[in-house]
């Protein structure tokens, strides 16, 4: 699992990929071999959806978002949680909130 920067998105391998060096075929992280799952930050202005208090919305928040979307899609374990920025920060979340 993938959680990206603020102003970054879900779309993180292939062409126009913004980790497609790190996350792909052959790649350090190879789609041959792993599932990779990124889910876009709720409000980030991707999609067309804002957040208009961003001070409202924490990386706690973020977190918690993230962990109800793993548990839609009935994931009960994951191999890695990487991320930068607001991404890493949430990353510390997730792992202090679960037992993933």
């Amino acid at each position: 699992m993938v959680n990206h920067a603020l102003t970054g998105n879900s779309n993180v391998a292939g062409e126009k990929g913004w980790w497609k060096q790190l996350i792909g075929e052959n790649q350090v992280i190879d789609t041959n071999k792993y599932t990779v799952l990124c889910f876009n930050i709720p409000g980030n202005g991707y999609d067309d959806f804002f957040i208009d208090e961003y001070s409202d919305f924490t990386p706690s928040d973020i977190a918690s978002v993230f962990l109800k979307g793993l548990e839609s899609l009935n994931i009960k374990n994951i191999y890695a949680l990487i991320g930068g920025s607001l991404g890493g920060e949430s990353v510390g979340k997730c792992f202090r909130k679960s037992q993933i």
